[in-house]
């Protein structure tokens, strides 16, 4: 963990940190088969989450991934590996998309169910990276330089809110042939990084590093077919990212250890997209970016104790959201905000304290501890009534609490586990 720069430089530790929350779906299952209930209500996931009101509702999500690996030494100390990669896969769906306050029910008057939404993505994506690493000497140290490209082509059809029929099976016929919205999204992309791992002494390295993307977007197709909202909108971006990640051996087992990275995401097409015919897409909208810091202590003591606690702290700048400007949902960059916290692992065997060869098992007992500070420390709209600067970051809760114990005997194994976390 200690090089961040040949894995992509993004802000997705904000996703792994702070969106612990997730929509309430239940009795989901795939491929084509009766995903029941759409969402449910508090009220109603109380009483019984095993509920369903949306029995006519589908999703079908058919999905081909493959991938061929090369790995090939080139001379003694150098190393190649190809990898080439790709998908067809679409995610369909077709149902009553109504508020869950609305029945699906019979109409009288015509004896049949409403006409379902149909909504139907298509996904051909193919890519190929290439890595190399090389190992020299230099000062009497070993070193590794590591270096590589990749090429990626992607492109997804959308088409959503089509008028489906009123029957109850997986069936995505049109009644009339047309969806309102029809899309199509490409992205080229072209990236290089390098980075080299400096050996200082025998316990303490450095690897500095960087990474060029050159990202090409395309978005054309028609949002809402009665006001003909045609797009198209292009994009060409070169981002240059730059990382450095240390290390020091305190002993053979346990080391500190301290790493920055630059992080950067660009905006989605669907951030370009009005979710609904008033929200008003700001045309400025410009890409996240901020970094990333983590410092912290970690390895095992003799073959009975693992841990690793560790600081960071994550700065998020032109973060998306919607605000209301002039009555109206106004989707824009609204601001910065700064995560920071500790979080920790402790693993810790008691039996292995005493001997290694116990006929009774072995009981491994663990914690996972995450303590999360997330404010906005800016805010564009200028309203204070409306500012979010000072407010605590929305899906980010304060307490992340996992704890249990993993049994073992010979084959056998099981393991329990207790899961809190605080309310935001």
């Amino acid at each position: 963990n200690v090089s961040l720069v040949s894995s992509y430089l993004s802000v997705r530790q904000e996703c792994v940190r702070l969106q612990r929350n997730v929509a309430l779906y239940t009795n989901v299952v795939m491929d084509g088969r009766d995903i029941g209930t759409h969402v449910l209500t508090d009220a109603q996931f109380k009483t019984n989450a095993q509920q369903s009101n949306r029995a006519r509702n589908w999703i079908g999500t058919p999905w081909n991934v493959a991938a061929l690996t090369f790995k090939y030494d080139l001379l003694q100390n150098v190393n190649l590996i190809v990898k080439t990669f790709g998908s067809m896969s679409e995610r369909n769906s077709v149902g009553n998309l109504n508020p869950i306050n609305i029945v699906d029910s019979i109409n009288p008057l015509t004896m049949e169910y409403n006409l379902r939404r149909v909504d139907r993505d298509f996904y051909q994506n193919i890519g190929t990276e290439a890595r190399f690493s090389y190992k020299y000497k230099l000062l009497k140290q070993s070193h590794i330089l590591a270096g590589g490209v990749r090429a990626y082509v992607g492109n997804t059809k959308r088409k959503q809110k089509g008028t489906g029929n009123s029957g109850s099976d997986f069936d995505f016929t049109l009644s009339n042939n047309q969806y309102v919205t029809d899309l199509k999204f490409n992205t080229v992309n072209y990236a290089f990084f390098v980075e080299n791992i400096f050996q200082i002494t025998n316990k303490f390295k450095v690897i500095p590093g960087i990474r060029f993307e050159k990202i090409y977007n395309k978005m054309e197709g028609t949002i809402n077919s009665n006001v003909s909202a045609i797009l198209p909108q292009t994009s060409n971006r070169n981002v240059l990212l730059a990382g450095i990640g240390s290390e020091y051996l305190i002993s053979n087992k346990t080391n500190i250890y301290a790493n920055f990275s630059q992080a950067y995401r660009p905006v989605t097409f669907s951030e370009f997209t009005p979710s609904n015919a008033t929200e008003i897409i700001d045309p400025n909208l410009k890409d996240a970016k901020g970094f990333n810091a983590d410092a912290g202590y970690r390895g095992t003591v003799k073959n009975f104790l693992n841990f690793d606690i560790g600081f960071f702290y994550l700065n998020y700048d032109n973060r998306i959201g919607t605000i209301i400007q002039n009555g109206v949902n106004f989707k824009t960059n609204i601001g910065q905000s700064v995560s920071k916290g500790i979080e920790s692992f402790i693993e810790i065997n008691p039996i292995k304290i005493f001997t290694d060869n116990s006929k009774l098992g072995s009981v491994s007992l663990f914690t996972s501890n995450s303590f999360i500070d997330a404010k906005y420390v800016s805010s564009k709209d200028t309203d204070p009534t409306k500012s979010y600067n000072g407010k605590q970051v929305e899906n980010a809760p304060r307490f992340i609490n996992r704890m249990g114990l993993t049994y073992t005997l010979k084959t056998f194994s099981t393991t329990f586990q207790y899961s809190n976390t605080s309310e935001i």
